[in-house]
Order: structure tokens, then sequence, then C-alpha cells
């Protein structure tokens, strides 16, 4: 094994299990992180789980100390949001005793924000719904400049509403969006949600789940693409709107060159994901987010083409 750097993985949701899956069944190492006390990827075999701090600065303390006892040096995944903040966070410091697959920072940060994301698209002017930002705190609702019902209300991150049990109640647990039907609905989101972080407002893009596809990519430090395929959700939770609970590996070299060209565009290099959906009303695919790391089911579709 001394050829083979073990791998951690920071946050053990499903999507850490399919990367425990093809990496331990090929015999290498794989350590995992979590800040919750139960996470599902904790209970697989491949994964020997690390009794961590949950403290940023001690959580970076200890990952310096876990990584001086293996004799190679780690591979970093993290699997969430959350923890690419905590890697970009500490970096510099965690640089000299991890590899990182996705290290570039400045693109890094943008993309985990998704004001910054949708800022960003408009700016390369890449297909995306029509957006505008609420920022935190706002006391009355901005122009929705174009935007119609129904729309999409999403937080600047994820992880803010998903830990307060204000949006949890309010959206119902899980849920990392809100749909808007009308401007009743949306002043009373925007009363709950909006103290605890800046939100996106988008366009629905009408269409169901069927509409949605997946591209997954890896760019290398080179700038070529190593590895693209595209799958497409035949049913997401909650419908139209979620992750996908079924979805078809397809050939769609179209789309594939899109999502190729968006890596090359934005300079980025590691794995990603697009989620686009398809416009009927002008037979565009249209990006609706970007994974700066591996999303939940990109090893299945490498795996099973």
């Amino acid at each position: 094994m001394a050829n083979k750097p073990p791998v951690l993985i920071m946050d053990l949701y499903y999507g850490a299990l399919q990367v425990a899956r093809s990496l331990g069944s090929r015999g290498i190492p794989v350590y995992g992180i979590d800040k919750l006390p139960d996470p599902i990827a904790a209970h697989s075999r491949y994964i020997t789980r690390l009794k961590a701090p949950e403290r940023d600065e001690e959580l970076k303390d200890f990952m310096i100390d876990f990584s001086k006892n293996l004799e190679n040096k780690p591979v970093l995944f993290p699997m969430s949001d959350y923890y690419i903040r905590f890697f970009l966070k500490f970096r510099n410091a965690l640089s000299g005793h991890y590899l990182f697959p996705m290290d570039n920072p400045g693109i890094l940060a943008k993309l985990v924000s998704k004001v910054e994301t949708a800022k960003l698209l408009a700016q390369l002017e890449i297909d995306c719904p029509k957006t505008i930002f609420f920022n935190k705190g706002i006391s009355s609702l901005p122009s929705l400049d174009g935007i119609t019902f129904p729309c999409i209300l999403k937080p600047n991150y994820h992880d803010y509403w998903e830990e307060d049990t204000r949006a949890t109640e309010f959206l119902g647990p899980g849920q990392r969006i809100a749909y808007i039907e009308n401007h009743a609905a949306l002043r009373e989101a925007v009363n709950v949600l909006n103290p605890m972080d800046d939100m996106v407002l988008q366009e629905f893009i009408p269409g169901y789940s069927e509409n949605h596809y997946y591209y997954v990519g890896y760019r290398g430090k080179k700038g070529i693409i190593l590895l693209s395929y595209v799958g497409n959700k035949i049913r997401t939770f909650p419908d139209c709107l979620g992750c996908e609970t079924l979805l078809r590996s397809i050939d769609n070299p179209e789309l594939v060159k899109q999502g190729n060209r968006i890596l090359h565009r934005l300079n980025y290099y590691g794995p990603a994901g697009i989620d686009f959906k398809f416009d009927p009303r002008d037979s565009k695919y249209k990006v609706i987010e970007i994974n700066a790391r591996l999303g939940i089911n990109d090893c299945y579709l490498a795996e099973f083409g």
C-alpha cells in the first residue's frame, strides 16, 4: 500500500459512500470526518471514521497531526460546500500535509456561494435562469426584474438553512430551496429565511424532473478534460427541484461539450458537477447549479457508463 496515498473524506453523507466504495474496493485506505453524530457513510465497511473535533481551529490541528502519522500524504475530498469553505479557510496550513484535487481557491470561493456563482455565470454570458439577489436583513422586497411566478428561492450557502431550526420547520427537513408560487408566499419566505443569509431568487424553468441533466467532469491542472459524461435525472425529490432519486447515464455529446466549455471558461480544475435544465421555451440547456466537488452519484456514472 506504500504507493497508494490514503484518502480523507470530509462529510459522510450519501456521496461519501460512492467514493469509499470506488476507492476502498481497490485497496485504497479511506478515512472520514463529519460533524454530525451518526452520518450514513460512517457505517461503510470501507471508511474508518475519525473522532475529530468540531471547532475549526481544533479540527485543522487534528488533521495536521493525523497526516503526520501516515506514510504518504493523504488526498483530501471535501464532499460539501461547508467543508470546502473550511478547506479554503485553512488551505495554507493544510497544504504541506494534504493533496487537493481542486486546489484553485479563487474560483472555489465563488462556486460555493450561490450569489457569486450567479454573478460569475452572468459575467461569462453562460445560459442560466434569470436571477436577482436579496441581501440579508432587507426590510422590503426589491423589484423582481422580470422574474415571474413560480420561482425558486435559494440561500447563499445551503448549510445556513440546513442547520437552522426555523428554516427546517418552514421548508421541511433536508430541503435546500423554496418553491415560490406568488407574492404572498415570497414575502412569507423572505420574512422567515432572510435573517439567516443572503438569498438568490431565480425563475423556475418549466418542465418536469426528466428535463434535468447532470454533467460530471474532471479537468486536470494542465487544462485537459480527463473525464466527462452526463446523466439524466429521471426522478427527483422534491419533484422537479431536488436531488436525483433515479439517474440514467446517457449519451449527449452536445451537453458534454457544453459542460467541458464551462470548466475551461472558469479555468476550473478537479472534479465538478453541473446541474442543467432543458428550457423548452428556447431549446437551451441552462445552468442551475455548479458543484465544485464530487456529487452524490458521480462515481456511479463513471463505473457503469
